[in-house]
C-alpha cells in the first residue's frame, strides 16, 4: 500500500494500481483479505463478554486506521468504504456497548460528511453526484447511469439472448467488463437471468454465514464473518 502511493499506477482518477512487469495488480485487494485474518485473530484473543467499551477499540481501531490512511492516500474510495465498512460489522458482530454503539454512530455521521467535503477529489463527487441525479446531465455526468438503467430495462422477463444486447454490441454502456457488467447480464438474460444470478449470491452467502457459525474455534468465526460480510458490502 505504501509502494502505491509513491509508485502507483493511476487508472479512471484512482491511484490504487501497481505494475510488476505484465501484471498490474492492487494491493487494496489483498489488504483487504489481510485486514480480515488480523481482526478475526484480535477479536477472538480479546473477548468482551460485557460488549467492547469505546477505549476497548482503539487497539483494533489501531490496526484498522493505518491501512485505511493508505488507501485513502491513493485516492481509492470505494475500497477504503468497504475497509470501513467490513471493521464495524465485525465490531458490531463481536458485540458492543449500547454507549459504544451510539458513539459509533455520531462518529460515522460526521466522518462521512467531512470525508465527502475534504477527502474527495472533484472528480469522485461528481460520480456520487451524477449516481443520485443522472438526469441532470443526461449526455455527461449522468450517461453511464442513464445507460446502464436503460439496459436493464431493455432486457424486459426473458431477455434478448446471448450476445445479442444492443446496448453492449453498439458500445453505449461504457466499462462494460467492470462496473457495468450487471447491465449487460440483464440485457441478454432478462429479469430471470439477473434473479438468477443474485439467487447465486445470496447462496453464496448464506453458506459463508453457515461455514462462520459452524468454525470450531472463535477465530474461525471471524474468519467466516468476516469474509461473508466483505462479500455482502461489495455484491
Amino acid at each position: 500500500l505504501l509502494a502505491v502511493v509513491f509508485f502507483g499506477k493511476t487508472i479512471a482518477g484512482n491511484r490504487n494500481w501497481l505494475e510488476l512487469g505484465p501484471f498490474t495488480f492492487q494491493p487494496s485487494e489483498f489488504a483487504k483479505i489481510t485486514f480480515i485474518l488480523v481482526m478475526a485473530r484480535y477479536l477472538s484473543e480479546n473477548h468482551s463478554m460485557r460488549g467492547y467499551s469505546f477505549k476497548e477499540l482503539l487497539r483494533p481501531a489501531g490496526l484498522f486506521l493505518p491501512p485505511l490512511l493508505l488507501i485513502v492516500l491513493g485516492k481509492d474510495m470505494g475500497s477504503s468504504l468497504f475497509f470501513v465498512l467490513t471493521f464495524v460489522s465485525m465490531i458490531l458482530f463481536a458485540k458492543v456497548k449500547r454507549q459504544t454503539l451510539l458513539i459509533i454512530l455520531v462518529l460515522g455521521v460526521l466522518g462521512g460528511g467531512m470525508g465527502y467535503r475534504f477527502l474527495l477529489s472533484p472528480h469522485q463527487r461528481l460520480r456520487i453526484s451524477a449516481f443520485l441525479n443522472p438526469e441532470e446531465d443526461p449526455r455527461g455526468k449522468g450517461y453511464h447511469v442513464l445507460q446502464a438503467r436503460i439496459a436493464v430495462g431493455s432486457g424486459r422477463f426473458w431477455g434478448k439472448g446471448y450476445l445479442r444486447g444492443m446496448h453492449n454490441k453498439l458500445l453505449y454502456l461504457p466499462e462494460k467488463h467492470t462496473d457495468f457488467i450487471f447491465p449487460v447480464l440483464a440485457e441478454e438474460w432478462g429479469f430471470v437471468g439477473s434473479t438468477v444470478v443474485l439467487g447465486l449470491y445470496a447462496a453464496l452467502l448464506w453458506f459463508g454465514l453457515q461455514i462462520a457459525t459452524k468454525a470450531r474455534d472463535r477465530f474461525g468465526v471471524f474468519l467466516g464473518f468476516g469474509i461473508t460480510v466483505l462479500l455482502f458490502w461489495q455484491i
